[in-house]
């Protein structure tokens, strides 16, 4: 089977877990002509990603205004308070973001309880009960390993490891 046909299978016939939507999976139509643009002139290129860029803050402000958004914010502080975990958990390029915000919260926690000792414990936990992981494991990092995120069976087993329980947020 060739990636168009099975693409068009998954698409078609594949329930197991579609994600719907994704704003960031999209094209984006400031870029539409990113290579042509580049192969052209490079400047003009440099200036087209800029300008995607400079939408950012404004697509970041629409997002957060959003009911999803709203509903993660009263889950995380959920999770904080009752002492659970959340995960961050991607393939891709969206696998190493999850990576680098999760490194992120443990650092700023970190940072936190040196900055404030007096809030060392809260630190310590905060720092625990964040967790990240590449969607499709050492493999993903080294090799691109399509369509891991869309079988249940290897989630379930990357769930499994990593402990999560009853009240924790993937």
């Amino acid at each position: 089977m060739t990636y168009k046909e099975k693409s068009k299978h998954f698409i078609e016939n594949e329930k197991q877990f579609q994600l719907g939507m994704i704003p960031t999976e999209q094209s984006n139509p400031v870029t539409k002509n990113l290579s042509a643009d580049i192969m052209k002139d490079t400047k003009l290129g440099v200036k087209t990603i800029l300008a995607a860029d400079l939408k950012i803050p404004e697509v970041v402000a629409k997002a957060m205004k959003t009911k999803e958004y709203k509903k993660l914010v009263k889950d995380l502080v959920r999770v904080m308070e009752e002492g659970k975990k959340f995960v961050l958990s991607s393939v891709g390029a969206s696998g190493r973001m999850a990576e680098t915000l999760g490194y992120m919260w443990r650092k700023f926690w970190s940072d936190f309880g040196k900055t404030l000792p007096k809030h060392h414990d809260l630190a310590n936990r905060l720092i625990k009960s964040g967790m990240d992981f590449m969607t499709g494991g050492d493999r993903a990092l080294v090799q691109s390993v399509e369509n891991y995120e869309d079988y249940i069976s290897f989630g379930r087993r990357q769930t499994v490891e990593a402990n999560l329980e009853k009240g924790d947020i993937l």
